[in-house]
């Protein structure tokens, strides 16, 4: 439960990395390595003082050569003149003749949104860089490829702002609300094998309503605050399980039911992702009793005057002796229990007996109109074959198939069957 819904603010496409504030090196005067000599100014925490100094460096800006001013080596990651401005996604460089970049740098390149201004501070260029070469401005509505990816949207200032869809290069998908690049608003990301987590965004997290999935394939539904399911919603577990409650930072935290794989409901108060205290335990439905061979809990629904001759769905995933699948059986308990039985072991036939002797119909048919008799046939439950038919099982009922016990009987092969329902 310790994997979280957190996101990267966006997508790899347009998120690019800042520098981190440092304060800058001594130096007035370098050549970059396509040999231009370029000027710049003697700062201190990241303030221009006008000095002047004489560093000797060359080489490409991104290399691991070292450089000095007035005698002082500083490696390569303080070699960039940079700050932070008041917004945290710019980042400002200035250039010795009084220009400057603000904007979006990757390896001490311009690589992303940003603007560049002249000494006089007139603005010269606004748009998008990759590698250090400026791209141009994108249009919306157009397809703008950057990074390996694709964006098609909105755009507003130059920014991806809006509705839009992105498309990146490992198959992943985003189509949802931006601001600034950042998935703000309703959106949904697909990872390429098809899980997906979407809903309410708030600078790239999910916060608000919204689900997720995760790894392992637990699935939820709910609320989110930022990031981390948090609030009232449902998970569900892959192997079977329900939860639907109160969550916080992703587990089980305060009121809350649990319907496990068998149907069964454990209700009360949870911390940690446990059960404390007493709690109660139920199961949803005397299906789920049955399913999980629990003759106790289907003498309670039997004392609780649950009617044995009702309709009654089940929607676990739930297979018989013959891998017979019963998620969304709809029938009666006792034609449920003599289908789906494993084996003909003793708590399951104790289980049908309890059943015809409390008052279970033995001719009530499921919503195909297959009588008890008929699903033990269907279903090779030779041990209730017999039993059914002293309790009086009628051997004529027709199916909405058009089958009988007998027909079934046939198909099956069984000819002391055959022989028994010919009498």
């Amino acid at each position: 439960m310790k994997h979280t819904a957190k996101l990267p603010l966006i997508i790899a496409l347009l998120v690019f990395n800042s520098l981190s504030a440092q304060q800058h090196p001594v130096f007035t005067k370098w050549t970059d390595y396509k040999g231009v000599v370029h000027q710049s100014y003697y700062y201190v925490n990241d303030v221009p003082t006008g000095q002047k100094s004489k560093p000797t460096y060359n080489g490409p800006a991104n290399d691991n050569k070292s450089y000095s001013g007035n005698g002082q080596p500083v490696n390569k990651e303080k070699m960039l003149n940079h700050e932070y401005s008041k917004d945290a996604s710019d980042t400002v460089f200035y250039y010795g003749d009084g220009s400057k970049f603000v904007g979006f740098w990757n390896n001490y390149q311009r690589d992303g949104y940003g603007k560049f201004y002249d000494e006089k501070g007139k603005l010269i260029a606004a748009g998008y860089w990759t590698k250090d070469e400026y791209i141009g401005v994108p249009v919306s509505g157009e397809p703008f490829n950057y990074g390996g990816g694709t964006y098609i949207g909105e755009w507003k200032d130059g920014k991806l702002t809006g509705h839009g869809k992105v498309n990146f290069p490992s198959g992943d998908k985003y189509e949802g609300d931006f601001v600034n690049a950042v998935n703000w608003g309703e959106g949904t990301y697909t990872w390429n094998t098809g899980r997906s987590q979407g809903g309410h965004w708030t600078n790239g997290k999910l916060n608000g309503k919204g689900h997720f999935e995760w790894l392992d394939g637990r699935k939820y539904t709910g609320d989110f605050v930022m990031g981390y399911a948090e609030g009232e919603g449902t998970m569900t577990w892959p192997g079977g399980g329900t939860y639907t409650g109160h969550f916080e930072h992703d587990i089980r935290s305060g009121q809350g039911a649990f319907t496990d794989a068998t149907g069964k409901k454990h209700s009360g108060t949870w911390e940690h992702d446990k059960l404390v205290g007493a709690g109660t335990s139920t199961f949803e439905n005397i299906m789920y009793a049955i399913a999980a061979n629990d003759i106790v809990a289907v003498k309670d629904f039997i004392e609780a005057k649950t009617n044995l001759n009702s309709m009654y769905k089940f929607e676990d995933s739930y297979t018989n002796v013959l891998k017979v699948s019963f998620k969304g059986y709809n029938g009666t308990p006792l034609g449920f229990a003599v289908a789906s039985s494993q084996i003909l072991d003793d708590r399951r036939k104790a289980i049908v007996e309890l059943l015809l002797n409390s008052g279970a119909d033995v001719n009530g048919v499921n919503a195909g109109g297959y009588s008890p008799l008929m699903l033990a046939i269907d279903n090779s439950q030779d041990g209730y074959f017999d039993l059914l038919l002293k309790h009086g099982a009628d051997k004529k009922i027709k199916a909405k198939d058009g089958k009988t016990a007998l027909k079934l009987a046939e198909q099956s092969k069984r000819k002391s069957w055959e022989r028994e329902l010919k009498k």
